[in-house]
């Protein structure tokens, strides 16, 4: 990669942005969860939804550009969102993403704000039933298991939303500068579909993702495996600059990686130099 692009470079790469759709397969279960949490996890932008869900998704998929796949091979990715309202508009908010491939974590964060981390995910299944897992720097994040039902072939054109909030640190991290909400549009055909049931989740976190062992879930809401094309499309950006809402502690929850010892710094170990 150049130090600094040409036109011709920036036209052609931004290209990507315009046209992409993936292909693939996706799973996710659904689970209700209190009020209470959802108002603690999402920015004040978002309102509660009538009925608060956090979904556990997960999917392995390519893109495709102008009918032709972008690379070799596929990416993986774990998905943890809670649903919320925005102008009226339902759709998902993210609160933890796992994925495979540096590429797709450098474009979720770097463009979209995305919390998205590099980390295993996998999932297979032997037409009964599903195993998946995701791990990051040595620990098993996430464990689920789940019945597949009866293949149920093409569902009808589905859109949905993703909210993500982005916005540019202060250099000495004392505030934030600029937030946003940017608003993602995702129309879908389904190709296949089984309805998943009776799952099992174990959700422990590490001392790098605490977050997702945090996690309050309630009674199975449902579930579903299915596979086809998602589309990307902006639907907008807001500036949220002057709501009067402080997003600082919503966007520093989507760091990348922490000090390990901001939390417990009277307990590290000390330097045989330190004074």
């Amino acid at each position: 990669m150049a130090f600094v692009w040409t036109k011709e470079q920036v036209e052609k790469y931004t290209g990507y942005y315009k046209s992409i759709s993936t292909r693939g397969s996706n799973l996710t279960l659904s689970f209700e969860t209190t009020a209470d949490y959802a108002r603690s996890v999402l920015p004040p932008c978002l309102e509660v939804a009538e009925k608060p869900l956090v979904s556990l998704s997960v999917g392995s998929f390519m893109e495709i550009f102008e009918g032709y796949p972008n690379r070799p091979g596929r990416d993986s990715a774990l998905l943890v969102g809670i649903n919320a309202v925005y102008k009226g508009l339902e759709g998902t908010y993210f609160l933890a993403v796992i994925e495979t491939e540096e590429v797709n974590v450098t474009t979720g964060r770097e463009v979209w704000g995305m919390p998205k981390k590099i980390g295993t995910v996998d999932y297979w299944e032997d037409g009964r039933k599903l195993w998946v897992f995701c791990e990051r720097k040595g620990h098993r994040l996430v464990e689920l298991e789940a019945e597949l039902g009866p293949e149920l072939g093409e569902q009808e054109d589905s859109i949905e939303y993703y909210f993500e909030l982005r916005g540019q640190f202060a250099a000495d991290l004392s505030a934030v500068h600029h937030p946003e909400l940017v608003v993602q549009k995702m129309p879908s055909k389904t190709s296949r579909f089984r309805e998943l049931s009776n799952p099992y989740v174990n959700l422990t976190g590490s001392p790098f993702d605490r977050g997702i062992g945090t996690l309050e879930l309630g009674q199975f809401a449902g579930g579903s495996m299915s596979g086809g094309e998602t589309g990307y499309q902006l639907d907008s950006v807001t500036d949220l600059s002057g709501d009067g809402n402080d997003y600082f502690p919503y966007l520093l929850g989507r760091f990348y990686d922490l000090w390990e010892d901001y939390e417990d710094r009277e307990g590290r170990p000390r330097s045989p130099t330190s004074v």
